[in-house]
């Protein structure tokens, strides 16, 4: 046997296999065997020179030999040869992260270890991928790819830096996929080379925590400009993206124009400000049935008292709401579109039981409102406080 070698890699599906015959009286006939069964004869043989035999073959780990009549009816048998294959392998359960449960915009290092559980050192580089995949629409976009080479019974590890993003998304690892989708490898098993996990980020961030009664404000020298000391432990608390620029004095329950008649779109609306409108506990979907809002609440701003608010639970404690309203005064027409700037605001209640414990405040914001605003020029929330 010439040709592949003893022990060699099987390189490619259609393999040739090359013998050299010496007889003393004209073989008539040669047969291919692989794992000991016969494959193919060839009846036109040459002595002493090369022969050969082209045959394809599946991914695997194979031996191969030659038998060969000659007309005096003798029969020769040659020695085996091994192809060899290398297997590939990643499991979901061989991800690792550095964050379990990862917040908005949280940079999660994600490490995948892959196995050649093959006999055969890869002698290529292997292609090995990250993808994310977007379980609603059902996309998938490259996050890194690089080559890698694995020897038989070692492992690799890929890593990943993954900002975490609103939402659920699938992350994807692809060791050189199949031939047949553009792979370079043939391996004995081709379908152990996809695993995933999935990282769900919730849309919404709760905060929480004690009020103070008396309520210091401090410039950067750290000297005091105005002190309350017995400033009240009630009121509201309220919350919007800090690029928005509000009148508190023109906030207006979300759901309801200028002239306080009800609108059906504003929910929708702000889910599309907010990219929360696939998502299950979309704002639509939280606050509203049909279009109307589930529940309201009335709340007193700044000494004006405002009726119909939505409200929801800020967990699943009942001691704890949280209102939508808007800014009136952005809108030339009376009219919440989206852009308008937006307020998540809760009653502040002493010494109540909450999700987290006994405290004075529960409020849950969607983790995109930091980015809500147009000018998006700082990434983050401003929480404020009603000074009574």
């Amino acid at each position: 046997l010439l040709f592949p070698s003893n022990n060699s890699e099987l390189e490619n599906y259609t393999t040739w296999f090359h013998f050299n015959l010496t007889d003393n009286f004209n073989a008539t006939n040669c047969t291919l065997a692989v794992n000991d069964a016969k494959r193919w004869v060839n009846r036109t043989i040459s002595l002493n020179i090369s022969n050969n035999f082209t045959y394809t073959l599946a991914g695997g780990n194979y031996n191969w030999s030659v038998n060969c009549s000659d007309n005096a009816n003798n029969i020769g048998f040659s020695g085996f040869f091994y192809l060899l294959t290398s297997d590939l392998k990643v499991n979901s359960s061989d991800f690792s992260f550095t964050s379990q449960f990862p917040v908005f915009r949280e940079t999660v290092q994600i490490n995948a270890t892959l196995f050649n559980l093959g006999p055969a050192n890869h002698t290529r580089n292997a292609t090995v991928a990250f993808y994310e995949y977007d379980e609603f629409f059902r996309t998938y976009v490259m996050l890194h790819n690089q080559s890698m080479n694995i020897s038989s019974g070692e492992n690799a590890t890929l890593i990943l830096n993954y900002t975490a993003k609103v939402g659920s998304y699938r992350i994807v690892i692809k060791a050189d996929i199949p031939l047949g989708l553009n792979g370079s490898l043939i391996e004995s098993n081709e379908f152990n080379n996809i695993a995933n996990i999935t990282i769900s980020v919730p849309p919404y961030h709760t905060f929480y925590g004690d009020v103070l009664p008396g309520i210091i404000m401090d410039t950067f020298s750290n000297k005091t400009v105005y002190q309350w000391l017995n400033s009240s432990s009630v009121g509201n608390i309220y919350a919007a993206d800090t690029d928005s620029s509000l009148t508190f004095s023109s906030l207006m329950p979300l759901g309801r124009n200028a002239s306080y008649n009800l609108t059906f779109d504003d929910f929708s609306e702000l889910d599309l400000a907010l990219n929360t409108t696939n998502l299950t506990d979309s704002i639509n979907r939280t606050y509203t049935f049909d279009g109307w809002a589930n529940r309201t609440s009335n709340f007193t701003l700044f000494s004006r008292f405002v009726t119909d608010v939505p409200i929801a639970n800020s967990t699943n404690s009942s001691s704890f709401i949280t209102g939508i309203l808007w800014d009136g005064s952005d809108s030339p027409n009376g009219n919440y579109t989206g852009v308008e700037d937006v307020v998540f605001i809760t009653k502040m209640s002493q010494d109540m039981q909450g999700k987290y414990g006994i405290y004075d405040y529960e409020i849950r914001i969607p983790a995109n409102l930091e980015r809500y605003s147009t000018l998006d020029i700082e990434d983050s929330v401003s929480f404020y406080r009603e000074l009574q």
